[in-house]
């Protein structure tokens, strides 16, 4: 490996490359100004990988006159959205190769193998082969120990790598490789037949973002005969999201419905259509969109979710018994890959987790993955749509088994230090839950509010109207509640805590005759 002279003059962008090229085995000097390059040049490093713009181009020029001179064998590349300054000038003789930003971490990588003579750069950063070895008996399933340390989901250039996966040359299909996210993906490589396979993992330069790097650390692969594998549906990434970083599949579950029936969930990254950001806090304690796609039976009879919510049957290609859907609404309705808009180039075949609900609403789910949490806040930041909630740290997550009848329901909260309630529902009806069953809201309090400063934990019922006349059916009860949370500074679920007994809310008046 070689020793890397680096010069940047921004500290992000220095932090960054240093991080790559350390993770390759090279051994990084980092200048963040020419005097600090200057110190640097003893002893002399096999590259220099300089910025020309230090901070203006004749500073750059001039250190490369510096290098040049004290450094003879030192190799310098120009990393620069200003290379073009190096024509008609005496300094480009003595530069050995020119990157111009923005530049992908894989084509910087390549260069300085270039440059460094004899060198043997082993790249487990970009793309790794795994040779594996089939029973043909069952679907196998790869489980991939993938990392990207540059990544964060909150800031543009860094937001996450994309991992493409082949297997014996076959149409590839992606993983989202999210810094936020700790340990194992598993993804599904379908029953393939007996014998040795092949499967390539590396870097997708089309999908990944600039700045993020791809460590492909090992593959443990297995073989699956249960049914809820074998139905998993195959889902292409939504045209309208190729590229942006948004709303994305983070992972999904399945549960077996009475009758033998099994049904397919997908927890996406954020809703872009479909109930307001406010809307999903109040009535579903998440900003994530949890849809079903997919529902299929022992006899083979399927349907999906289509445009509107509406519950169509699946016609569509199969591929064994696995579904190829592709959402087709920016609130994640499904249709076959046949229908309407064609294959995307993003595919997924994420294993789905096995769940089941009569203890817990949905959201517990994310529970279990909490970086879904931090994924869905930091897409909120990075697209400036935190207006309408504020900070997701400042909110009760909760969650209650209720009954609600002709009426729709609202989590309330009174402070220690208060006298007012805080409400779920914001004193607005429409943002009040209208289901039954386990369910999960959430309440916004001032920040740093700590669980001791609950005093009184209870829910208001608002009954139905029609022309102005409350429904006098109306009825609302909260049979249990379970440990409530709030988020840590890294936007992940915090201690869960006991909220206190819950008040009743008092019948309303008799009418006076």
């Amino acid at each position: 490996m070689a020793h890397i002279l680096l010069v940047e003059d921004n500290v992000d962008q220095l932090y960054l490359r240093r991080m790559i090229l350390e993770r390759a085995g090279h051994q990084v000097t980092p200048a963040a100004s020419v005097e600090d390059a200057r110190l640097a040049l003893t002893p002399a490093p096999d590259v220099a990988v300089m910025d020309l713009s230090l901070p203006g181009i004749e500073d750059g020029l001039a250190l490369v006159r510096e290098v040049a001179a004290a450094c003879p064998a030192t190799k310098i590349a120009i990393l620069s959205g200003w290379t073009a300054a190096l024509h008609g000038r005496p300094e480009k003789a003595l530069v050995a190769a020119t990157i111009t930003k923005p530049s992908t971490a894989k084509h910087l990588m390549d260069v300085i193998a270039k440059l460094v003579l004899c060198l043997v750069l082993i790249l487990p950063a970009w793309g790794r082969d795994f040779t594996f070895e089939s029973t043909g008996r069952g679907e196998t399933v790869a489980e991939l120990d993938l990392r990207s340390g540059t990544s964060d989901w909150g800031l543009a250039r860094r937001q996450a790598a994309v991992a493409k996966l082949t297997v014996d040359g076959s149409e590839p299909q992606h993983v989202w490789v999210l810094g936020e996210r700790k340990g194992p993906v598993s993804v599904f490589l379908g029953q393939l037949p007996a014998g040795k396979h092949r499967l390539t993992v590396e870097r997708d330069e089309v999908f990944s973002a600039l700045d993020s790097t791809l460590d492909v650390r090992g593959a443990k692969f297995s073989e699956d005969t249960g049914n809820i594998l074998a139905n998993a549906p195959v889902l292409y990434a939504r045209e309208d999201t190729l590229g942006q970083f948004s709303d994305i599949p983070l992972l999904v579950y399945a549960e077996r419905l009475p009758g033998g029936i099994l049904q397919y969930t997908i927890v996406f990254s954020n809703e872009d259509g479909g109930t307001s950001t406010r809307g999903l806090m109040a009535v579903w304690g998440r900003t994530t969109d949890i849809e079903y796609i997919y529902r299929v039976g022992t006899d083979g009879k399927a349907i999906i979710q289509a445009k509107d919510h509406k519950d169509i049957p699946y016609d569509g290609p199969l591929e064994g018994h696995h579904p190829l859907l592709v959402p087709v609404t920016k609130n994640n309705m499904v249709a076959p890959t046949t229908t309407g808009k064609s294959k995307s180039a993003m595919r997924f075949q994420l294993v789905p987790m096995e769940v089941e609900l009569s203890t817990h609403s949905r959201e517990i789910v994310m529970d279990r993955a909490p970086w879904t949490y931090a994924v869905a806040a930091k897409e909120l930041t990075r697209e400036g749509r935190l207006d309408q909630i504020g900070d997701p740290r400042n909110y009760l997550y909760l969650e209650a088994n209720i009954t609600s009848t002709k009426a729709r329901l609202g989590f309330k909260v009174r402070l220690t230090t208060e006298t007012a309630w805080r409400m779920s529902h914001r004193d607005d009806r429409r943002l009040a839950i209208e289901r039954s069953g386990w369910v999960r809201s959430t309440i916004a309090l001032p920040a740093g509010t700590s669980p001791k400063q609950i005093a009184e934990f209870g829910y208001d019922c608002l009954p139905n109207e029609k022309d102005g006349v409350k429904d006098p059916g109306a009825a609302c009860k909260v049979e249990q509640v379970s440990p409530a949370f709030f988020l840590t500074p890294d936007y992940l679920p915090g201690r869960p805590f006991k909220l206190p007994p819950t008040v009743i809310p008092a019948p309303p008046a008799p009418r006076k005759q």
